[in-house]
């Protein structure tokens, strides 16, 4: 026990720093939706109960996948996982204005909740395996406040950015961020 009570702040190492960056663009992605998806599915003629199922068709989909994409990662490492659940992400927000009505857009947030399956318990791993060892408990507490500030911020940001240029910016927004951050993990995990 006191070996940790000794243990300095984590070094952020250029693994730790790309992690974090990813839980924070991954996470900003899901809050930033929270406040617009019942009004978007809403626009797209969506009753209240389908508006619940596009909402929890993502959550759904990403505890199973979250599942099985742990173990595919445990098997091939971090990196690939990640990037293609990147990439996916990117792409299926870049779909999210091109719903025609509620089903096209429950088929996107299906899409999305799988794609995002693999990011985030890619994302925990590299952290745990970058981090020192007697400081893996800072680097998870680094973990959750990456999460927390994008909880605070994504919301009112999402909302301002759709009240000032509407539904496509935020998903165009979005897209363009998760593309950036899988073309830098692609090239900066190792």
């Amino acid at each position: 026990m006191e070996q940790f009570a000794k243990t300095k702040s984590p070094a952020l190492g250029a693994g730790l720093v790309i992690a974090y960056w990813v839980v924070f663009v991954s996470f900003f992605d899901n809050h930033s939706l929270l406040p617009l998806l019942s009004p978007y599915a809403k626009s797209l003629g969506a009753s209240l109960e389908m508006i619940g199922l596009i909402v929890g068709a993502y959550s759904a989909v990403n505890l199973l996948g979250n599942l099985g994409a742990g173990m595919w990662i445990d098997r091939i490492g971090r990196k690939t996982p990640m990037v293609l659940g990147l990439f996916i992400v990117a792409l299926v927000l870049a779909l999210y204005p091109f719903a025609r009505d509620p089903n096209q857009l429950l088929l996107i947030r299906l899409a999305h909740g799988l794609g995002a399956a693999f990011v985030s318990p890619a994302s925990l791993a590299l952290i745990g395996d970058h981090a020192q060892p007697g400081a893996r408990g800072k680097a998870m507490a680094f973990y959750g406040a990456a999460i927390g500030l994008t909880t605070l911020v994504a919301p009112p940001l999402s909302g301002i950015m759709r009240d000032r240029l509407g539904f496509a910016s935020v998903f165009a927004m979005l897209a363009l961020a998760m593309a950036l951050t899988a073309v830098l993990s692609a090239f900066l995990v190792s």
